[in-house]
């Protein structure tokens, strides 16, 4: 955690400056976007001084069937606003309840967003707004279009946004880069001509270095998270061993050093390989299998395989259908029962199986148990 916090977020100075255009974090699947954002919402109380109120609202996107779309998002961020204009007024206002079930849309719902925030600001203008939406990429195709008419700009001084979304998926960050970029352009060329108005002609201000000025801010407005290298990487994972009281042989060490030579050492590459050699003893070596797998896909493929050679391919295969299946999550006690129907023994620890309320769990034949079990695969 420590390592992303010096690494990686090194511009916590747009939570502070004055800007009020969205900032985007990006990066390839897997580059670690995810725990960024993480690591910003835990310290977000770190960067500001004591005593600064903060409304502070994420969401990680299409984790839930209310993050799925721009709407769904945008009206649980307009309900948690609500609440916290309830709270500040010590009342609770009726009125803007109507207006909020009245919101229909995309737009209806962003200009509630908005309304909402002026109502805050007057109540009490100390008070800071930060709002972070992770995967962007992870909402409905149809929102990826009309992204310059929910994506939130129009913001105060005292909020702020950011976004995290991959840089190749649905043109979603380009979309964003070029709504920032025209509305700072527009900013600019207001101010000028208003700076203009108080200047004789012959001092006037041109237009020509607004271009340059562009590309720098959008370079300040946008994070683009990086692989790491293989010293960076081996650090990370010795730290990982020691919390898990690992060692690793200097041959074991030797084989991971070429790995990471030639891989792109992403942090959800380091995630899945440090969860494949926590569990080798000193006198084994890795297998070739796991010395080829250079990317993330190899990797998920090789611990899908290892765990059908320790459980066997048909219990791991069946049950990576049902959770396909359900539509919600499925638990250990109702796989049990599915196994038992299907003639499937799965070992349980004796702690669960001698758990009192497993032969009730046991004896119910949910009907969408019963579906799973006669589904084919």
């Amino acid at each position: 955690m420590e390592f992303f916090k010096y690494k990686i977020f090194h511009k916590p100075n747009y939570l502070l400056n004055g800007s009020n255009y969205p900032f985007i974090i990006t990066g390839e699947s897997g580059c670690g976007k995810t725990s960024v954002v993480g690591i910003v919402h835990q310290s977000i109380p770190e960067w500001f001084e004591k005593n600064t109120n903060i409304i502070l609202i994420t969401r990680f996107l299409g984790t839930t069937v209310q993050t799925s779309s721009i709407f769904k998002t945008y009206s649980s961020i307009a309900l948690q606003l609500f609440y916290n204009i309830n709270l500040i007024s010590r009342n609770f206002n009726h009125t803007i309840y109507v207006n909020y079930s009245k919101c229909q849309d995309t737009i209806s719902i962003r200009d509630f967003i908005y309304e909402e925030i002026n109502i805050i600001n007057n109540l009490d203008p100390t008070k800071k707004i930060i709002i972070i939406l992770d995967s962007l990429d992870q909402l409905a195709p149809s929102d990826y279009k009309t992204t310059d008419k929910w994506l939130l700009t129009n913001l105060a001084t005292n909020v702020k946004l950011i976004c995290s979304t991959l840089p190749d998926h649905g043109n979603i960050f380009d979309m964003i880069n070029e709504i920032i970029s025209r509305k700072y352009k527009e900013k600019m060329i207001e101010d000028i001509r208003e700076f203009n108005r108080t200047l004789s002609t012959s001092n006037s201000v041109t237009l020509s270095p607004m271009y340059e000025d562009t590309k720098s801010f959008l370079n300040n407005q946008i994070l683009d998270v990086k692989s790491l290298n293989g010293e960076e990487s081996e650090f990370i994972l010795k730290n990982w061993l020691i919390s898990s009281h690992k060692q690793l042989t200097e041959s074991q060490w030797n084989d991971l050093r070429i790995m990471f030579n030639k891989a792109n050492l992403l942090p959800l590459f380091l995630k899945l390989i440090y969860d494949i050699i926590v569990h080798y003893r000193s006198y084994e070596n890795f297998d070739d299998q796991l010395k080829n797998c250079l990317i993330i896909d190899d990797l998920i493929l090789y611990m899908f395989k290892r765990m059908e050679k320790i459980h066997g391919s048909t219990i791991v295969r069946r049950s990576l259908s049902y959770m396909t299946v359900c539509k919600n999550e499925i638990n250990g006690l109702a796989l049990f029962l599915i196994g038992r129907l299907k003639g499937i023994h799965i070992k349980f620890h004796k702690n669960c199986i001698e758990n009192k309320y497993l032969e009730t769990f046991l004896q119910c034949r949910s009907i969408k148990i019963k579906y799973i079990v006669t589904a084919k695969f």
